[in-house]
C-alpha cells in the first residue's frame, strides 16, 4: 500500500515488469482474509470429526 501509484491508480514495477492496481490490494487482501477463515474453520471441523471417530 505504500507504493507509488500515478493518478489512475497503477504503479509500474521496472524490476519485475508488474503493473500493480492499486484497487487490487484490498481485493486479493480481502480473499486471502475470506480464504484463511475458511480453511480455520475447516481445521476445527477436521478436529472435532477426529476426536468423535476416536474409540
Amino acid at each position: 500500500m505504500a507504493l507509488d501509484y500515478n493518478s489512475e491508480g497503477n504503479y509500474f514495477d521496472k524490476n519485475t515488469l508488474v503493473t500493480y492496481n492499486e484497487q487490487g490490494v484490498i481485493t486479493f487482501g480481502l480473499m486471502t482474509f475470506v480464504i484463511l477463515i475458511v480453511t480455520l474453520l475447516m481445521i476445527k471441523k477436521i478436529k472435532k470429526l477426529r476426536k468423535n471417530h476416536q474409540v
